[in-house]
């Protein structure tokens, strides 16, 4: 995966942020069950290295999103921006796509195509 994924939230958060999207992206996890979309999502709790603040315990939770390869395909995070809340997606060295939470049907599908490679459903070459 790419290097600058992490750039849309890479601030440590609260437990009850990291709570709440995982809540958030669990919908979008399904949305692809569905479809045979292999995903998992990661909480990440920051060890004892002391990089964050007080009451900021986590890493933003993630949702992982696998190839029918079981290798790693995509990403998707939850972020707050001035224009509302979004699922944020990437591959690879792809930038990310922001879709608004009522667009979790879009979003899945998107992330569908990334799963599967260009769209083709597993066993379908």
């Amino acid at each position: 995966m790419n290097e600058g994924r992490y750039t849309v939230r890479t601030v440590p958060v609260s437990a009850s942020t990291a709570a709440y999207d995982a809540e958030l992206l669990a919908v979008l996890k399904r949305e692809l069950g569905p479809h045979g979309v292999r995903c998992e999502v990661r909480l990440r709790v920051i060890g004892s290295r002391g990089d964050a603040r007080p009451g900021q315990t986590h890493l933003p939770t993630e949702l992982l999103v696998f190839g029918a390869d079981g290798t790693e395909r995509a990403a998707a995070v939850v972020a707050e921006m001035d224009e509302g809340t979004f699922y944020c997606v990437t591959s690879d060295d792809k930038p990310w796509i922001r879709f608004p939470l009522r667009q979790v049907v879009e979003a899945a599908a998107y992330l569908r195509l990334l799963a599967w490679d260009c769209g083709r459903p597993p066993g379908t070459g």
